[in-house]
């Protein structure tokens, strides 16, 4: 039975996907002791900051009108209070940068693998940059909201610690505060409803203006080819005005954090109450003294609910957008049948499938059963869906009909992992990695090192690639650019060649693996090719007359149907259309000669 690959390689119980706040606090548990200790010690730091108020009115109210040593080891009380609240906040601190730097770590790799288990029917429609800025920007904004959760805590324990501390000392002061309190958290609220919104749209305008600089990177070249430079900056200067006018703005509603005012105000007002309390009699010194410092005490909570809105509310936006695309079900299904060797044995049954729901079907019916060891070719103009047929055989795609089965069966019920190592894939649209030629043609490859050095080098041979490599100063060590750049289109595809034969796979899928390569080189490459594909089934996409005769099987694919099956003999025979597309170069004069290849080049 299949189940979604989300749920078998995810980090958390199913339960805690309901929704974004589930799903953070669900990674908050994995870190559970780490985020109690921490809040431990910011509480412990806090709480001695409570008790200091109170150690000062003793301090002014008794020890100073006592003698010399009940001054000194009151104030070494106080140096000692001091340290320790420094160390409990400082190691606090610690642990919750720790903690949030954990869960952060987590739900980066989780972001990394759901991008892994998902369609390509996601990525189709994705834009990378967004992607990126949600795996970085998004991600660490969340360390953010996490810290602001404990300072959240942190300022209700203070904030009743002090409230409770200030009663004790003088309810009259007290119930005077408590006008004030209304205020102070109708500014809280505003300035909270005011940034929640403004936080969401920085992320969004972030993420569109990564998105504008990644593509603008990754298409440098065609850019400078079409001469587009000056449309393209100014759309990339739009998305940054519109980053910069969302900044200011934010930071104009930062500004206005009024609650802070009216802390000072209210202070302000208590210590003058106080005074004319201690001028009638009523109210010692010290006690004016430690009643405004809890009430100046009460910025520190006031502080970190400011930190929580600003930051919080950023963590939120990022955090949301991060849970929305993990969350997100676009996944591939597998199973846990087992993967052993395959044999090879493709069949088609009913396929149908579309790239999305609204357009229209790119293979249609498609009924096909491939022997295991056949090559099969297949042949067709541009659009007819031969490309998309091979890719749901190695799971890019899954039918939106029908079902296709591998060694009788279904490709659904295997790991998918387990399944593509046993699928070598040649694109024409080679993907090489920024590392060395080595390293790229043994990506993949799950033997030991040792085992294939003399493989590499046998399969570089055999994909004409060793002689140039050779000549490289670096030999085999040499670091090709991002995506192969430094390297031909032919090298390139060579490369890639390499890399699909050290697999070994019992399956093989060439889509037009030759295209970049001249003549001479192919000719020496399907030599060894022709080695290389015996005991194992082999789909090649191809317009390449040579390697049509030498198929075993020829299907010949329009709009997204099989028109005809058959080898290339019996196809140039009875269908027009096959024949049609080798015809015109019937007319074509003899190749002289000295100009063939030889055959014992070959």
């Amino acid at each position: 039975m299949s189940h979604s690959t989300y749920k078998s390689t995810t980090y958390l119980h199913p339960r805690y996907y309901r929704n974004f706040i589930t799903w953070i606090f669900g990674h908050l548990l994995r870190h559970k002791y780490l985020f109690f200790v921490g809040f431990l010690l910011m509480f412990l730091g806090t709480a001695l900051s409570i008790i200091i108020p109170l150690i000062l009115q003793f301090y002014f109210d008794e020890a100073i009108k006592s003698d010399f040593e009940l001054i000194l080891s009151t104030s070494l009380l106080f140096i000692s209070l001091y340290i320790f609240n420094f160390l409990a906040s400082a190691l606090g601190s610690w642990v919750n940068a720790w903690f949030s730097e954990e869960v952060v770590k987590d739900v980066q790799n989780e972001f990394f693998e759901s991008m892994h288990s998902k369609s390509m029917s996601f990525h189709d429609s994705a834009r990378t940059g967004e992607l990126l800025a949600m795996a970085t920007s998004d991600s660490r904004q969340l360390s953010w909201m996490l810290l602001s959760i404990l300072m959240f805590g942190l300022a209700f324990a203070t904030t009743i610690g002090s409230l409770l501390a200030m009663y004790s000392l003088d309810p009259t002061l007290f119930f005077v505060f408590l006008l004030f309190v209304p205020f102070i958290a109708l500014a809280i609220v505003l300035y909270g409803k005011n940034l929640g919104p403004v936080s969401i749209r920085r992320q969004a305008l972030f993420a569109q203006w990564q998105a504008t600089l990644q593509e603008n990177l990754a298409g440098i070249r065609a850019l400078r080819t079409l001469s587009n430079r000056q449309s393209e900056f100014d759309k990339y200067d739009s998305d940054l005005q519109a980053v910069r006018e969302i900044l200011i703005e934010r930071g104009i509603l930062s500004a206005r954090y009024y609650s802070t005012l009216i802390i000072y105000f209210a202070m302000g007002i208590l210590f003058i109450l106080g005074s004319y309390f201690v001028y009638t009699g009523d109210m010692t010194v010290g006690t004016v003294i430690a009643f405004n410092s809890l009430v100046l005490l009460l910025q520190t909570p006031n502080q970190f609910i400011r930190f929580t809105i600003f930051l919080g509310s950023m963590g939120f936006a990022g955090g949301n957008r991060v849970y929305s695309v993990i969350a997100e079900q676009q996944l591939l299904e597998e199973g846990d049948h087992p993967v052993r060797k395959l044999r090879g044995k493709i069949q088609f049954k009913d396929v149908s499938f579309r790239y999305n729901s609204e357009g229209p079907d790119v293979l249609q019916n498609i009924n096909l059963t491939i022997a295991p060891g056949q090559t099969v070719a297949i042949i067709g103009h541009t659009g007819c869906g031969k490309t998309t047929l091979q890719k749901l055989i190695h799971r890019l795609y899954d039918p939106t009909t029908g079902k296709i089965l591998i060694d009788d069966v279904d490709i659904k019920d295997y790991p998918i992992e387990e399944l593509r190592r046993q699928i070598g894939v040649i694109e024409q649209d080679i993907f090489l990695f920024s590392a060395s030629i080595k390293e790229n043609i043994l990506f993949g490859s799950k033997n030991g090192e040792d085992d294939l050095t003399q493989s590499m080098i046998e399969v570089a041979k055999s994909a004409q690639i060793h002689s140039f490599v050779s000549k490289l100063p670096k030999g085999y060590d040499t670091v090709i650019g991002e995506r192969g750049i430094t390297l031909s289109g032919g090298q390139r595809q060579r490369l890639a060649i390499a890399r699909a034969f050290i697999m070994n796979p019992p399956i093989l899928i060439m889509d037009d693996s030759t295209s970049a390569i001249d003549a001479y080189t192919e000719a020496k490459i399907q030599s060894a090719i022709g080695n290389l594909l015996e005991s194992r089934t082999t789909l090649i996409v191809t317009h390449r007359l040579s390697v049509l005769r030498k198929a075993d099987v020829v299907i010949l694919m329009n709009g997204g149907e099989i028109q005809d099956i058959g080898t290339h003999t019996k196809l140039y025979a009875r269908n027009t259309e096959y024949a049609e597309m080798f015809r015109q170069f019937e007319d074509l004069p003899p190749i002289p000669d000295d100009v063939l290849i030889p055959e014992e080049a070959v």
